[in-house]
């Protein structure tokens, strides 16, 4: 049996870890496939640094029918599965990922040598109950999935028996039920205790400041407006200055942040504080949970929920400043202030204002 763990965020990269060490796995049996430059330094198992066009694809939705992108997918199927047959050389192996609805993640768990899911711990959906689970992702089948289920078997460019969507973001799949391993306490609630499985960490990291902001992508994943987001951090600055007294803070930009725009955000922070720029490979979800004592800002990263795993933290979502009307994805106020209301040391921006 191989083991092979999908990675394209830190708290991926953390969790899978934590994960071959809490199942005490053979190192040699285990196969990390990084996305997004994450992971490139681990040298205690086996890694392949995959192109992110992989990821990026669009395999099956409203996008790979106007660009018919999904003629390209058997050619992206075949990259991966090279990978995956040179790994293997005819074993079968358990594939943990951060979910299974997205087709990407389906190419995987239907190879032929795929014989068993398991889940790690991805973020924020980690955190979201059953039912806003359902309300984000719901079951109910587009009509464009529909679309593309009766047109793709027709031609065999689109590997429609290997890329599509499954039903609900964690089934099970394989010959025993999926098990769900975590980071965070507060994690994957809405499965079965008896699946559910903490696996513990330890971590330091050199960062000088104790007021950390992290953003996430809140423009790439078009949540607001860029402009938006410039007004918004001005303002958030600026109370940050004159009503908590911030001087120094230290900065994490989410991976999706193109360089041009973290510097326009530097820019505009360093007008405010001296500004401490934390390195992408440092995984502050472990930086969070292991260190106390800390000031994290942010509008609405999942890096918040762990910095509020550790009762020393004082957390300050920033989502709240921002006017609904400036809202692009409508729902995620929503969410967000249902996932943080559960979350301890929580200060709201507002109330102090």
């Amino acid at each position: 049996m191989k083991f092979i763990f999908h990675v394209h965020s830190n708290i991926n990269l953390s969790t899978a870890l934590a994960t071959v060490d809490f199942l005490k796995l053979n190192y040699e049996d285990v196969l990390f496939l990084l996305f997004r430059g994450v992971g490139t330094n681990v040298t205690s198992v086996n890694c392949i640094v995959m192109d992110d066009s992989l990821i990026l694809h669009n395999y099956a939705n409203l996008r790979a029918l106007k660009t018919k992108s999904m003629f390209l997918n058997r050619e992206k199927v075949e990259i991966i599965d090279s990978v995956l047959d040179e790994f293997l050389k005819g074993d079968v192996f358990t594939y943990f990922c951060p979910n299974t609805k997205n087709p990407f993640y389906q190419i995987y768990l239907t190879h032929e040598k795929c014989v068993q899911i398991n889940y790690i711990e991805d973020g924020f959906d980690a955190y979201l109950d059953k039912n806003d689970l359902l309300a984000k992702f719901p079951l109910k089948e587009h009509y464009i999935d529909r679309l593309l289920s009766l047109l793709m078997p027709f031609f065999e460019s689109t590997s429609s028996t290997r890329v599509k969507y499954g039903r609900y973001m964690y089934d099970n799949y394989g010959y025993s039920k999926s098990r769900f391993f975590h980071i965070g306490k507060g994690a994957f609630l809405h499965s079965n205790p008896n699946d559910r499985f903490h696996v513990p960490i330890n971590y330091k990291a050199n960062i000088n400041s104790n007021v950390c902001f992290v953003f996430d992508a809140l423009v790439e994943q078009e949540i607001i407006t860029h402009d938006s987001l410039l007004h918004y951090l001005i303002r958030s600055c600026s109370i940050m200055k004159d009503e908590l007294k911030v001087d120094t803070l230290a900065v994490k930009f989410h991976p999706m942040q193109t360089i041009s725009l973290r510097a326009e955000l530097i820019s505009i922070m360093s007008n405010f504080f001296q500004v401490e720029v934390i390195e992408d490979s440092v995984i502050l979800e472990n930086y969070f949970i292991a260190s106390g004592g800390l000031k994290v800002f942010g509008f609405g990263s999942s890096l918040l929920i762990y910095a509020s795993l550790n009762d020393t933290n004082n957390v300050y979502p920033l989502y709240t400043m921002i006017d609904k009307s400036d809202y692009l994805d409508t729902r995620r106020p929503g969410l967000w202030k249902k996932t943080f209301s559960k979350m301890k040391n929580i200060n709201d921006i507002q109330v102090i204002l």
